[in-house]
């Protein structure tokens, strides 16, 4: 007689909090097969987990294995191999051995911590002008010009602080378009998030163009 599939509900309560390999963090072990199996003693065939990258930093190393990873928040994530450097954006899976040397990189708003809604504010836009106004930002424009949103924000920080100090240096630069220019940005970029508020290239964008 054929055996039916069991589905079994999993919620946080019943994962597993585990040390990294390499002592660097923490591993939430969502499903493991064996259930009963462990790294140490070699019987794990496969294991579904789940870990914050909190800062710059190596990866263990698991050979014999196959890794497949994907981001579950935050929006970017860079991995520096020895012969390659790769992008993990939301919502891309990425493969690899794993007993290859890898160096997680947070980018630029990408922790754990970091703008977690910047995902679902992005799915609202699909990146048209028409629902840039309607959502007020101009960060849906980033898919257009091939840039991640991580990225384009970051851009508009640098690009907002150029602005703001033309306007010290020439004063023409000093009037209502300027302050305009300044607000929409800022503005677009506090939408994304509360986490964007702990970083300082919002005060450089907010203070010196204020000061301007």
């Amino acid at each position: 007689m054929e055996k039916k599939p069991v589905c079994t509900l999993l919620e946080p309560k019943d994962f597993r909090a585990m040390p990294w390999k390499n002592g660097r963090g923490t591993t939430q072990e969502i499903a493991v097969e064996p259930s009963a199996a462990s790294l140490d003693d070699g019987s794990m065939l496969w294991r579904l987990s789940t870990a914050p990258v909190v800062e710059d930093g190596p990866f263990s190393q698991f050979p014999g294995f196959s890794r497949f990873l994907a981001l579950t928040e935050g929006t970017e994530l860079g991995l520096g191999f020895p012969n390659r450097n790769v992008t993990l954006r939301a919502g891309d899976v990425y493969h690899f051995g794993g007993e290859e040397k890898v160096e997680a990189r947070l980018l630029f708003m990408s922790c754990d911590n970091g703008i977690v809604p910047l995902r679902d504010f992005m799915a609202k836009a699909a990146g048209s002008s028409k629902k840039s106004l309607e959502l007020q930002s101009i960060i849906t424009f980033a898919p257009k010009i091939g840039l991640g949103y991580g990225e384009f924000v970051e851009l508009l920080c640098l690009l907002g602080v150029f602005l703001a100090l033309g306007g010290l240096v020439i004063r023409k630069l000093s009037n209502a378009l300027t302050f305009g220019l300044l607000w929409y940005m800022y503005y677009s970029i506090s939408l994304v998030g509360q986490g964007f508020m702990s970083f300082h290239s919002d005060l450089l964008l907010l203070e010196v163009g204020f000061i301007t």
